[in-house]
């Protein structure tokens, strides 16, 4: 499939930028606009799927010996993948917004793929977010996944700012640089310049939601959620801003941002007046400072709880989609409490008899030939919560909610709840969203 053919062109928005610039936060924003739509999660689909695969293929010689490279001319390659990927983004617009004008994809790692995306969808547009590199390498090494020095902080936010901005440049009008401190300092004329370069109107009821998304907390570090720009004044020493600047002190300079301060006696640490103000509350309340300390720890534990719990979830969903019902009880403690609601006609069990009751009914449905056309999830550290609907192949529709308690690596508790849809009239709109039929397990972390 070339780029002319495709029912996606000029559709695709590729959203990067290194982690923790705020990449998250710039897709809420867009697509906060109702002729948006987004994908749900990062896809890695260039950095760790396409690019690695280009691997396997050489274009010179048919009759190559090679080992481990098949022939096939670049460009047949590249029509390949752009039917692949397609496909991929049709499966969300078509479940979610089949109207909408454009859909987003948002994977940090695509910074420095940007050549390959080029290459695979030369009509899509490119929109790279960078912020202050020491912001980001704070915000990194708090993170639990994040590198653990100072200096692989840099050293990562330098390359996804070299290597993004590189080819950046090739793009012209499809490429859009974004500071994540011009954004935040005044959202409604970054916003309105990113709509704008976008060709997409903003009526007051559109620029209201957007403001709102534009000034809402979400993915923050746990260990401090306030919206900062300048934290990374307060909690970094002077050692690790000589470290960051020594290896991506350039980058800093050329995007504007202020090297800073020298300490006057570089054998001394360089404090701020908030971070000398915080170290004299530290010594007047020593036991408030600890339990500081110790929450910050507990956030980030948290965070990984969250993450682990949305897994298991996740892996029992897929086992189930996948009929491999002997992994799926794996998942299931022994002793699970399973409360099933099918249209008002309510079981409600424990152990190896509630499970084999949980895994025929979700069985059934799935054998009825599922064509899923909405879902959404909610997790918690400790419990996550799923909302699907879909079709059968005999034409009904339902409702599905999935919620799931979290004890260590097994699910300890799940409710299901089944309901059919009534049939939605020619003249009426589908429906897109379950109703909420389970108290939900908390809010979303990606």
């Amino acid at each position: 499939m070339s780029p002319v053919d495709s029912p996606l062109r000029d559709r695709v928005i590729f959203v990067v930028g290194a982690r923790r610039s705020g990449t998250t936060w710039l897709e809420r924003i867009l697509t906060a606009h109702p002729e948006v739509v987004g994908v749900p999660t990062e896809t890695y689909i260039f950095s760790h799927g396409i690019e690695p695969l280009t691997e396997r293929f050489q274009h010179a010689n048919p009759s190559s010996p090679t080992t481990g490279r098949a022939f096939l001319p670049r460009a047949a390659f590249v029509d390949a993948m752009r039917h692949v990927v397609d496909r991929v983004f049709l499966e969300t617009l078509e479940r979610t917004t089949p109207d909408a004008r454009y859909i987003v994809e948002r994977t940090p790692w695509h910074a420095s793929h940007i050549p390959l995306i080029a290459e695979v969808y030369p009509d899509a547009r490119v929109i790279n977010i960078m912020r202050d590199g020491r912001a980001v390498a704070r915000s990194l090494v708090s993170m639990p996944w994040g590198p653990d020095t100072i200096a692989e902080a840099a050293a990562e936010w330098r390359d996804a700012v070299n290597d993004a901005r590189g080819a950046g440049a090739a793009l012209g009008d499809r490429y859009l640089e974004v500071l994540y401190e011009k954004l935040l300092r005044d959202p409604r004329q970054g916003t309105g310049e990113i709509f704008a370069w976008l060709g997409l109107d903003l009526p007051d009821e559109t620029w209201e939601r957007i403001l709102l998304e534009a000034g809402a907390e979400f993915n923050v570090d746990p260990a401090d959620p306030a919206i900062r720009s300048d934290k990374w004044r307060d909690q970094l020493s002077s050692s690790e801003l000589r470290a960051f600047e020594r290896i991506a002190g350039e980058q800093l300079d050329k995007l504007g941002y202020p090297r800073a301060a020298p300490a006057k006696d570089p054998r001394l640490p360089t404090l701020s007046r908030d971070r000398v103000r915080s170290l004299a509350r530290t010594l007047r309340r020593p036991r408030r400072a600890a339990r500081a300390t110790g929450g910050r720890s507990r956030a980030r534990l948290m965070h990984a709880k969250q993450i682990a719990a949305h897994e298991l979830a996740e892996t029992f969903e897929r086992c189930v989609a996948d009929a491999n019902d002997a992994a799926a009880r794996e998942l299931l403690g022994a002793r699970v409490r399973v409360r099933i609601d099918e249209g008002g006609r309510r079981r409600d069990n424990r152990g190896p008899a509630a499970i084999d009751d949980l895994l025929g009914t979700l069985a059934r449905h799935r054998e009825g030939g599922i064509h899923l056309l909405s879902g959404q999830v909610l997790a918690s550290p400790f419990a996550v919560t799923t909302m699907a609907t879909y079709e059968l192949a005999d034409g009904t529709r339902w409702a599905r909610t999935l919620a799931y308690k979290i004890r260590g690596t097994r699910l300890s508790d799940v409710g299901l709840y089944l309901y059919e849809l009534a049939p939605v009239a020619s003249d009426e709109p589908p429906v897109e969203e379950p109703p909420v039929v389970a108290p939900q397990a908390g809010d979303g972390y990606m």
